[in-house]
């Protein structure tokens, strides 16, 4: 029988198309949707075919704009073309206002399982570039400086100790009042304890918890809090010569590496001048003459690219004491027409004098100074510590504790005999009444009330046998101390010696300056007199000595001039004076 019902069902599905269920269905049929069709597909096909005709016209619409557009700008091409006759304005090929590209849909060959709902043309943003913050193309020495100083590890560092020199500062300021403590308890006692509510022992298992307040000052040590302020008021003035003496030193490297620019571009320049006065010149010449005086002008043209490639060497130099990106575009300022030159002469103070001002100013030594003060104080406060220390403490707290008990009822149970009393020859009992409590602990807030203690005193506290460490302490500070003053002769010492040698060499770079500028001027002379005599079979010998003479002569007068402009911010440099490009 169930043969045939499902022959029967076969057969009205073949040809109806469809499943049509009967009674004798138990269960939900599931009929694969690739026989009998799928509904929720169809639907959505229809939709995703609806969108992509929703897209064309989309598309349709801003191609027709957009050949609207394009015939309106034909049109006023035209109308500017007739305008200007003579004026060639170019076409407009493409116009990236309304460029748009439409969106289209694949074409798929399997069907489709999951239902894509259509989805909006992509957005694409134009990416704008992250802005650099641009440094400046052009720099002067102070440009130099100010950046150097701001972005020196050595000097960020060095304002971290002054910091931290300031902080210990407040910290033994604030220490020379008063402390407050607190502190709180909670813990459970097994076995025999000490009970701190009623201090005595007992056996059983409690509970407990201590609250309490309490301070402690010196009230005299010797002036050893007043010694040890001194000391940290020295130590953060020490740190903040520090601190400007490595900005000295920041400043005299780059002031170095700004010279060594300006000297590589007034070489430059003073060999392109004399390469000048050289080709300027008419000068009689024969065949060999001419010879000789291309190979001249060979070799001084390869020198003249020697001095662009120091020049560029040297503003890469300035550029990694600057700490800059090899990238960065960087350049000096520097008037080339005018030539730099020492305001300060021979009139300059003597080596005694900057010497003098170097003892009062230069941060060396006056760090030395501050350092030596500072150790004397350490000296006093090790010898403050051998004496007695009187200190104020005082104390408050309260306990609790969970064998305190409160007796709530009480329950009498008779009398018990504790033995017998003759009198008289008679013998009575006597007897003890029983008694059954039944109690709680006592609450926290009244044992906190009832238990409430307080004590203050005054403590000296005499070192008397400590294994020598008072003595041994103020043995190490004077050690200290004598270190300390070797050091500031030292620097003395050192800063007199450099200060004299320098002054030295700039007296002598001074003098070589004048001597070999007067001796290019000389040179000069002479090939002017030599460009005026014509026909002379030895003119271009006795001119090209001229010449050499002329450039040998210019390039010395050159070094001596830096050489003397260097060594005049180095005596700025130690005499503790602001180095400036004067």
């Amino acid at each position: 029988m169930s043969f045939l019902i499902a022959n029967f069902t076969l057969f009205a599905q073949q040809k109806k198309g469809k499943y049509i269920p009967t009674k004798y269905d138990s269960v939900k049929k599931v009929i694969p949707p690739q026989f009998y069709g799928n509904a929720a597909e169809a639907k959505r096909a229809d939709s995703i075919a609806k969108a992509e005709a929703m897209q064309k016209q989309l598309a349709q619409k801003e191609k027709e704009a957009l050949e609207k557009k394009m015939a309106e700008q034909k049109l006023l091409e035209e109308a500017e073309k007739k305008k200007n006759a003579n004026k060639q304005i170019p076409k407009i090929t493409n116009i990236k206002e309304n460029t748009y590209t439409p969106y289209t849909r694949p074409p798929q060959k399997k069907p489709i399982e999951k239902q894509v709902s259509p989805k909006p043309l992509p957005i694409v943003k134009k990416e704008t570039p992250q802005k650099v913050k641009k440094l400046k193309t052009i720099w002067n020495l102070a440009d130099c400086i100010e950046y150097a100083k701001k972005n020196n590890l050595q000097i960020v560092e060095a304002q971290l100790n002054e910091r931290y020199e300031k902080l210990l500062y407040e910290e033994n300021k604030n220490s020379r009042y008063p402390d407050l403590n607190g502190d709180l308890q909670i813990g459970k006692s097994f076995g025999r304890n000490i009970d701190p509510a009623s201090n005595q022992f007992v056996n059983n298992n409690f509970n407990y918890n201590t609250l309490g307040l309490w301070s402690n000052t010196l009230l005299f040590g010797w002036f050893q809090k007043k010694y040890q302020l001194e000391k940290n008021q020295l130590d953060i003035q020490s740190a903040e010569y520090a601190n400007k003496k490595l900005q000295d030193d920041v400043t005299l490297n780059i002031t170095t590496g700004y010279i060594r620019v300006l000297q590589a571009r007034e070489q430059k320049k003073s060999l392109a001048l004399s390469l000048k006065k050289f080709t300027d010149r008419n000068v009689y010449m024969n065949k060999n003459d001419k010879q000789s005086y291309q190979a001249m002008l060979s070799t001084d043209s390869a020198m003249y690219l020697e001095t662009i490639v120091n020049e560029r060497m040297a503003l890469l130099q300035l550029k990694a004491l600057l700490h800059l990106e090899f990238e960065d575009a960087f350049d000096i300022a520097t008037d080339e027409d005018e030539i730099l030159t020492p305001k300060q002469g021979l009139s300059m103070p003597d080596a005694a004098a900057w010497y003098q001002m170097a003892l009062n100013q230069q941060a060396q030594v006056q760090y030395e100074h501050l350092k030596l003060k500072s150790v004397k104080k350490s000296l006093d406060i090790a010898k403050a510590m051998q004496y007695p220390q009187l200190s104020l403490y005082g104390g408050a707290g309260t306990v609790f504790s969970s064998n305190v008990k409160n007796i709530t009822a009480q329950t009498y149970e008779g009398e018990s005999s504790v033995g017998y009393v003759n009198i008289n020859g008679s013998s009575y009992p006597v007897t003890n009444s029983q008694y059954q409590f039944t109690t709680i602990t006592k609450p926290l807030a009244d044992q906190y009330n009832d238990h409430i203690r307080a004590t203050v005193g005054l403590r000296i506290a005499v070192p008397l046998l400590n294994g020598y460490a008072s003595r041994a302490n103020i043995q190490k500070a004077k050690i200290a101390l004598v270190s300390q003053q070797l050091q500031v002769d030292v620097a003395k010492q050192d800063l007199k010696n450099d200060i004299y040698k320098t002054y030295e060499e700039a007296i002598a770079a001074s003098q070589k300056y004048t001597a070999y500028l007067k001796a290019r001027d000389e040179s000069a002379l002479w090939m002017e007199s030599l460009g005026k005599q014509n026909n002379d079979n030895n003119q271009f010998l006795m001119y090209k000595l001229a010449w050499q003479q002329y450039h040998q002569n210019a390039t010395q007068a050159t070094f001596a001039k830096y050489e003397w402009l260097f060594k005049l911010k180095m005596l700025d440099y130690f005499s503790g004076n602001p180095i400036k490009m004067e």
